[in-house]
Formats: structure tokens, C-alpha cells, sequence
């Protein structure tokens, strides 16, 4: 039997950095003048479809996804954990449904993102991207391919996530862009640490609660 900590055979197909320069080039591919969109969701001027994005990262968009959402609300910023609580909820769900991979329901798929948000987002995380890149490696594949664990921990981050509470904001934050790396980077020792921020996240909140409780009772 496999143990849970057994290192995986091979490294990943790219490196984080690598998936993200390869969506940074579709982010600068020129647009087909002519091209006819599908529906009102797809080929927008100035925007790029999931699926796409799927497309451009090699299926491993929902890991991602949930570290270009997560990266921003790492710094203090009213108002965005909660517009971003939604993507990380929906893309919990689906992880608890189908596990550690599935395709993009065509609905989803379809949804766009403006390029030049996504390509400056981009931008900004990739030094430290590429030096994440040095640290993490294939290993712990139990958690890695534990999907649907991760699922329940970025629907959990997600709840926080939507309550304007900085501090454990940015701690669940921290939780889902350690998720979105181990699954890049089929790191499963980057998701037990993400894991591990969870509890804390869930600490610190069941501590803050407990004392407004005893102040409001005493």
C-alpha cells in the first residue's frame, strides 16, 4: 500500500511559473477580428473564457484559479474577501462533488474575466511565484489527490472569507493559495500546511467569538 507521504514519480507537467506564463501569453494573444462569439459569455473584446484559461494551465485551472483569487485577499482590502468568497465557495463545491479533478460545467466554462485585471495579477505574483517554484516538489500524493478534503476546506475558507474580519481573512486567505499550489504543484506538504492555516483560521475566530461572549455576558 502507498503511504500518504510517498513522493510522487516525476514532477509535475510545469512549474506554477510556468503555468502562469503560459496563461500570460494567452492573455496577450491577439484577438480573431472576425471571430463570431457562441453566446453573449464567450470572445468578448478584452476578456478570456475559462475555458480558456483551462486550455492555457493544462486542466489544472481550479488549483489556479483558487490561488490567483486567494493571493489578493492576503493583503488587507475592504470589501474584496467578500466579492471573492463566491469563486472559492463555488469551486469548493465542485472539488467536494467530483474530487481532485473535473471538467468545467459548460456554463462555467463560459464565464469571462477581463484580461487586463487577470494579466496584471499575473504580473504581480510571479517573482514570487518563481521562487515558490525552488521549494515545492511532488510528494505527500494522499493529499494531493484528496480532492474532496480539499473541497470542504476552501467551502469553509469561503464562509470566512465572506464575514469582514481581517484577520482571519487573511489567514484563510494564506489557506486557499497553499490549496491552489499543492494542486499545481502536486505538493501535498504545501496542503497540509494550508490545511493547518485552516485550523488556525478556525481557532482564532472560535477564540474572538468566546471573548465577546464572556464580555458580553460579564
Amino acid at each position: 500500500m502507498r503511504s500518504m507521504f510517498q513522493a510522487e514519480e516525476g514532477p509535475p507537467a510545469s512549474s506554477t511559473s510556468e503555468l502562469v506564463l503560459a496563461l500570460s501569453r494567452e492573455l496577450q494573444r491577439e484577438e480573431p477580428e472576425n471571430e463570431v462569439p457562441s453566446s453573449e459569455e464567450e470572445h468578448r473584446p478584452g476578456r478570456i473564457t475559462l475555458h480558456e484559461i483551462a486550455a492555457a494551465t493544462e486542466g489544472r485551472s481550479h488549483g489556479l484559479m483558487l490561488l490567483l483569487i486567494a493571493l489578493p485577499e492576503t493583503i488587507p482590502m475592504i470589501g474584496l474577501s467578500l466579492i471573492l468568497a463566491a469563486p472559492v465557495f463555488f469551486i469548493g463545491v465542485l472539488m467536494v462533488r467530483h474530487g481532485p479533478s473535473f471538467p468545467l460545467p459548460g456554463w462555467l466554462g463560459r464565464r469571462s474575466l477581463k484580461r487586463s485585471l487577470l494579466e496584471g495579477t499575473i504580473q504581480r505574483t510571479l517573482p514570487a511565484l518563481r521562487r515558490l517554484d525552488r521549494l515545492l516538489k511532488p510528494r505527500w500524493t494522499r493529499l494531493v489527490e484528496a480532492g474532496r478534503l480539499q473541497g470542504v476546506v476552501c467551502v469553509l475558507m469561503a464562509v470566512v472569507l465572506a464575514v469582514p474580519f481581517p484577520g482571519p481573512n487573511i489567514l484563510a486567505a494564506f489557506s486557499v493559495a497553499g490549496i491552489g499550489l499543492g494542486i499545481l504543484q502536486h505538493d501535498g506538504m504545501a496542503i497540509a500546511a494550508a490545511f493547518g492555516m485552516a485550523v488556525l483560521t478556525l481557532l482564532v475566530i472560535a477564540g474572538a467569538v468566546t471573548g465577546v461572549g464572556l464580555l458580553v455576558g460579564g
